[in-house]
């Protein structure tokens, strides 16, 4: 009984594992894809066209609680362009 409880958990820790990394790669998707329908603007340091890690406190703008996308603070920096098709793979944003 132990050891089916044991394995119970183990199973449930690792598919919520893969959940985490999953939401957290289509958010990292959803920042390149806006990044370059901004036009890649320099004003945006840190950030990519391509992978990355929005949550590692070099991108500019991006305000995260753990490893999830809370917060775009990009006002001021003139920007122009669209905010992507993916926007809303972002599930933790709460301010834009």
């Amino acid at each position: 009984m132990v050891r089916l409880l044991i394995a119970s958990l183990a199973i449930i820790v690792t598919l919520a594992h893969a959940k985490t990394e999953k939401q957290e790669g289509m958010a990292v998707s959803a920042l390149n894809v806006m990044f370059t329908s901004l036009n890649s603007p320099p004003k945006l340091k840190g950030w990519k066209s391509s992978g990355g890690d929005p949550c590692d406190g070099s991108w500019e703008g991006v305000k995260c609680k753990g490893s999830s996308v809370t917060e775009l603070q990009l006002s001021g920096y003139e920007l122009s362009g669209s905010l992507g098709y993916l926007l809303s793979n972002l599930k933790s944003l709460t301010t834009l």
